[in-house]
């Protein structure tokens, strides 16, 4: 089945639903395949956006939960009404009206002000039902004309194309009459021009672009709106090769790319094990074709809850070395990723954490130099602050720059720091704790601070150092850092980055400082049936061991084998008289208590023995855990010289001396230390991705400093231009748009991101923790969860930002915005002029969806505020086209064109 047969039958299930009201049951009996995807829904714990409404509508059903609902509500206030299915006019209905059950009149219990237009009315196509429109005049209006305001006036369009557009809809049928008016002047004609091929109508285009540019339109205020997806691609190759700056706002948003996908994909199986849809994803876009179809096959015979969970970790002990290392890798992740979340602060710190783990997929950072001796006393300073959870006061003399600074700051800590940041002007006339440091940016706002509150410690970062550092007061030079980091000119902004950067270093702490080690020897190599011979564990607190525990083993289940005896040298003879594992399960499962227990190959033996072990003599055994091979394998996939990760190995490695190889007590201790080793190496790993998320407002901060030229020589603004993403830093642009003293700063940047840099794999995880840091102030787990629905919820068109580059999109996406020129091409009938039946023959043309086009043109045409231009072609991939048949009624609206003939009132 092919992408585009899913979403037309996903298409379908939606009209039946949400369109005709069918229940659930009843669609299921009708239709196998549906009845199918709903089974696989609920197998995995999921519902579909269809199902958001139908089970609200369900849950409105039940009198008490409706009571407590409309308890809530005062108004309802529903915007682009034309928009409306049927499923949510019955929402609406059960949410606003009482039905008098004797007389089975109406009653509105709840004033509910719809907005609609039914001219706009283009997503019928999606289930759009515009006659609620109708209804709603009927049953909440009581058809009372005078309670509807008609807004005639169009403030956004010249009167030209207010009266084309009038032109366009007056043969249409429409819900209610309305004499739409322009309140602006005629302005420019609407051109409609005819070109005897796309290749011409695309070179008319840019032509025309190139010569508003000179009469300087900028190119923000110029967009290209088209009907199908595939007319964008060829005219955004065309303008690339003239040099015409443009953003394509397409199909997918950037959330569909493949490593951003794999990111959210590994977030909805951490937080939902039942979810084997987001796995099954996960496994496509992690595997090569044959270890894909390998898990495809073992899941096409698997049944009941987490099928495709319990597959990837049989896979761990398979035949095949390529299935063996794809499971690991997955099953690592999931593990990595699930102990992490129970431990990270935050969701970006969480990201964060587990973006340096999958180091192949985090950007490295320009390379830095070592922070000055004064930038590691002030992150000191900033340590002690944190432990006291005092206040980190940031002030300026130029309130932007003081209000940038601390976004800066607050955005690069991310909240992994105890103390509290607050902008000079916002604080309160008492400090809102006992501690309290002045990080200030001059010396001006530094002496006003001083005068007003008293801090433990002030920390000058200015360009003119006045006076001698003391022990109390600490001095740092934005101009000692090199050039390559700082810019030509002294940077405030990149010393303060810097500042927290080193901050984050001096205070990362280990992954995790709490756990129990543990290890077994058993009777054979098979995890399904062996028995234990030996168990140890030994408890770690704070890196130190605390407390072990060793016990000899007597098998129940089955002999020692030759093989096995010859690895671990325990004979049946040494365990004759030792306790079976049922005597010492007790105290085993005390000792082990509810600890992060680790191991090494865990996730394949040692875990896995021990649950069906502890499940044999009635015990639970439901810790988290942690499996040190998995991690070791992608800590060092590109080491020089760890080529293997058995525990030897690593030893060997970091120096670290073995003992009794194969005893269960040595294998602990001697993984302790390793594990120690690892955990340093990954931090050395971490540490050099600190701050990587925020180079994207350090480099618009920078412009607010020095020139372009200037912040040009840090390789940090470079980066941070490539790195920059709407999803945090738009609120740092739209400031700076209505500060006069910055237009120069936010008019470069948005000239500097205007060609919108294609992201790569490596900038996923500084892109994710961006937008995460929304999300902040949330336990980790509804963080996730809400980043999650928001992705969900985005769309192409969200991704459209106002930079100096010509818009491209469809129409359908461009609803809601303006522009001041506006082209509209490939305006043909989608049938051919010969070899096909006349347009009003073709069932593809049904009344109903020629007025859809018709509607969808009058949205186009009417998201131009000064000059529109239609135009077609003659012919179309290989065939003889026609205009769409109601540009007729715009004829005598024509103005000649330089580009391409003008379409001749005759045709009308």
């Amino acid at each position: 089945m092919t992408e585009q047969n899913a979403r037309n039958i996903l298409l379908h299930f939606s009209q039946e639903r949400l369109g005709k009201l069918k229940d659930m049951d009843t669609l299921a009996r009708e239709n196998p395949f549906f009845a199918q995807y709903l089974a696989g829904l609920r197998h995995n714990a999921l519902i579909d956006f269809d199902d958001i409404l139908v089970l609200t509508d369900r849950l409105l059903q039940q009198t008490e939960i409706l009571d407590k609902v409309r308890a809530g509500l005062r108004f309802i206030l529903v915007d682009e009404f034309q928009d409306t299915d049927r499923m949510q006019y019955t929402i609406l209905k059960r949410l606003a009206l009482r039905q008098d059950l004797n007389t089975k009149r109406c009653e509105n219990i709840i004033p509910v002000f719809a907005v609609a237009d039914d001219d706009q009315s283009i997503f019928a196509w999606r289930g759009a039902h515009p006659e609620n429109i109708h209804e709603f005049f009927t049953e909440f209006l009581a058809g009372q004309d005078e309670a509807v305001l008609r807004l005639e006036t169009n403030y956004r369009c010249a009167g030209h194309i207010v009266e084309a557009a009038n032109r366009l809809m007056a043969r249409a049928p429409r819900l209610f009459d309305k004499s739409p008016r322009a309140h602006r002047a005629a302005g420019k004609a609407v051109q409609i021009l005819s070109y005897n091929s796309p290749e011409e109508e695309i070179e008319g285009i840019a032509q025309a672009i190139l010569a508003a540019r000179q009469q300087n339109v900028p190119l923000s205020d110029m967009a290209i709106l088209y009907r199908r997806h595939n007319t964008g691609q060829q005219i955004e190759m065309a303008l690339l090769e003239k040099g015409i700056p443009c953003q394509v706002i397409r199909r997918t948003s950037q959330f569909e790319a493949p490593a951003m996908k794999r990111w959210l994909l590994l977030m909805r199986a951490i937080l939902n094990p039942d979810d084997d849809l987001a796995l099954a994803e996960l496994i496509g876009l992690t595997c090569d074709d044959a270890t894909r179809r390998y898990f495809e096959q073992q899941h096409q015979t698997a049944t009941g809850k987490q099928a495709l969970r319990h597959i990837l970790w049989e896979a761990l002990e398979a035949d095949q070395s390529d299935v063996r290392r794809a499971a690991g890798k997955i099953v690592g992740w999931l593990a990595f990723g699930k102990t992490c979340l129970d431990t990270s602060p935050c969701l970006s710190h969480w990201i964060a954490t587990l973006g340096a783990f999958l180091k192949a997929d985090t950007a490295p950072l320009p390379p830095l130099a070592a922070p000055s001796p004064d930038l590691v006393t002030a992150a000191k300073w900033l340590a002690r602050l944190s432990q006291v959870k005092g206040t980190l006061v940031i002030a300026a003399t130029d309130p932007l720059v003081e209000e940038v600074a601390t976004y800066l700051v607050t955005h690069t800590l991310a909240g992994q720091a105890a103390f509290h940041i607050c902008a000079c002007r916002k604080l309160p006339p008492q400090m809102p704790t006992e501690k309290a440091v002045l990080l200030a940016l001059d010396h001006a706002a530094e002496q006003t601070a001083t005068r007003q509150w008293k801090f433990d410690g002030i920390l000058l970062v200015a360009t003119t150092l006045p006076g001698q550092a003391t022990y109390a007061r600490r001095q740092v030079d934005p101009g000692a850092l090199p050039t390559d980091e700082r810019g030509a000119q002294p940077s405030r902004f990149v010393t303060l980055w810097k500042l927290m950067r080193t901050y984050l270093a001096a205070t990362l702490q280990p992954l995790f400082s709490d756990y129990t080690i543990v290890d077994l020897e058993t009777t054979d190599k098979d995890a399904h049936h062996c028995d234990i011979v030996e168990v140890a564990a030994i408890r770690i607190r704070q890196g130190q061991e605390t407390e072990a525990y060793s016990q000899l083993v007597r098998p129940a289940l089955e002999p020692i084998s030759a093989e096995a005896e010859k690895t671990h040298h325990i004979s049946a003879e040494m365990v004759a008289d030792a306790p079976t594992f049922e005597a010492i399960a007790p105290a085993l499962h005390a000792f082990l208590g509810q600890d992060l227990l680790v191991a090494h190959n865990g996730l394949a033996f040692d875990f896995k023995v021990l649950r069906r072990r502890f499940r044999d003599v009635g015990l639970k055994f439901d810790h988290p855990f942690f499996d040190t091979l998995l991690f070791a394998r992608q800590l060092y996939a590109d080491h020089p010289s760890i080529k293997r990760c058995r525990l030897e190995d690593l030893a060997q490695a970091h120096g670290i001396e073995i003992g009794t190889a194969h005893r269960a007590l040595d294998d602990t201790r001697t993984l302790a230390a390793v594990f120690q080793a690892m955990q340093r190496d990954y931090q050395e790993q971490r540490a050099a991705t600190l701050g990587a998320e925020t180079l994207g407002i350090l480099a618009l901060a920078m412009l607010l400093e020095m020139s372009e030229a200037e912040a040009a020589a840090s390789s940090l603004f470079q980066a941070g231009v490539s790195l920059w993403k709407t999803a945090t830093d738009d609120w740092l642009m739209s400031r700076l748009e209505t500060e006069p003293a910055a237009a120069t700063a936010a008019a470069v940047w948005r000239r500097r991101v205007g060609s919108d840099p294609p992201e790569t794999d490596h900038q996923t995880p500084e892109v994710l923790a961006a937008l995460a840091k929304r999300y902040d102030d949330l336990p980790t787990r509804e963080g996730m969860q809400a980043l999650l629905d928001f992705t969900r919820l985005m769309t192409a068109a969200d991704h459209w930002r106002d930079c100096e580059a010509v818009t491209l999109m469809t129409i359908h996406a461009a609803k809601g915005l303006e522009f001041s020129h506006v082209w509209l091409p490939a305006l043909e009938e989608s049938s051919p002029v010969s070899g096909s039946p006349p347009p009003a023959a073709n069932p593809n043309h049904s009344h109903d969806r020629l007025e859809e086009e018709r509607r969808l043109l009058y949205v186009g045409l009417t998201r131009a505020q000064e000059q529109a231009v239609l135009s077609w072609a003659k012919t179309r991939d290989g065939n003889s086209r026609t205009h769409l048949r109601f540009l007729a009624d715009l004829g005598q609206l024509v103005l000649a064109g330089e580009n391409g003939s003008a379409l001749s009132p005759d045709m009308a």
